[in-house]
């Protein structure tokens, strides 16, 4: 469970009764299901990775990870299209092998 910076500084300072009022979404992040894609959009994120590759760019993935979005930013590495995922090489070297179908958004950076 990740909790919130501001939150957890707060938390020191609270009473027992008060800390029972902070609801569980307010001291966790919150968990979503996974939205569909629209083909227009499947579109732009294709082009998006194929321009990065060709002109060695950096890019920031918006992906869905466990219910929880997560950003990830570096250079496309592959695209393996047997396996339907991108190879992402982030700033410090560290290698991600991304499915395609959890990738939400990608923007040239």
């Amino acid at each position: 469970m990740i909790l919130d910076k501001e939150l957890l500084k707060l938390t020191s300072f609270l009473l027992p009764n008060q800390m029972e009022l902070l609801t569980p979404a307010e001291m966790s992040e919150e968990q979503c299901d996974l939205p569909n894609l629209d083909e227009q959009r499947l579109e732009k994120i294709e082009l998006i990775i194929s321009d990065a590759m060709e002109f060695s760019s950096t890019i920031q993935v918006t992906l869905f990870n466990d219910g929880v979005n997560t950003i990830l930013q570096g250079m496309a590495h592959y695209i393996n299209e047997r396996k339907s995922q991108i190879i992402l090489q982030d700033l410090e070297g560290h290698f991600y092998h991304i499915p395609l179908k959890n990738i939400l958004s990608i923007e040239p950076k």
